[in-house]
């Protein structure tokens, strides 16, 4: 049993929803200060500060949901099935019932008795104008994202184009 999850390089999400809380505290002191108290500020300005904790606050929140939806979604591969978790719910399906394969760009598509399994990047890293897509861990192992794909494809008997 091999299993495939989201790279361990999603750690990032969590520091940064942390680090969004962390501001949003320090907006909303600002928010509450009045003229009178040292460093106080106008109601504008208050308003300003209250605005955008709660757009931070927001935005933590967002990356702590994307986070813990990542970290529940992985794939199973056995020797006769791939098993596709997602959050509670899972869907096994058997290497012999998959019939074909189509690739547009990074997204695989596998054609099986019941439907389509669709495989596609889950984040990317960008730096400048190179995006490539991130990888995942195979049993505690980084590995490119292609890899789930390619060995999804060989335990098909289906050929990659």
């Amino acid at each position: 049993m091999i299993r495939y999850r989201p790279a361990a390089s999603l750690t990032w999400l969590t520091d940064s929803a942390e680090a969004g809380l962390k501001k949003a505290e320090r907006l909303s002191k600002q928010a509450v200060r009045t003229k009178s108290q040292f460093g106080g500020s106008s109601p504008k300005e208050r308003l300003y500060s209250a605005g955008k904790a709660l757009f931070e606050v927001a935005k933590s929140a967002y990356t702590e949901v994307a986070k813990s939806k990542m970290d529940a979604h992985e794939y199973v591969l056995n020797e006769s099935s791939i098993i596709v978790v997602s959050g509670s719910k899972s869907e096994e399906i058997k290497y012999a019932d998959i019939s074909g394969l189509e690739i547009e760009g990074l997204k695989a598509k596998f054609k099986h008795k019941l439907g389509l399994l669709t495989i596609q990047p889950y984040a990317f890293v960008v730096a400048g104008v190179a995006k490539a897509p991130i990888g995942w861990n195979r049993d505690g192992h980084e590995v490119p994202y292609e890899l789930l794909i390619e060995e999804i494809a060989a335990r098909s008997g289906l050929e990659m184009n």
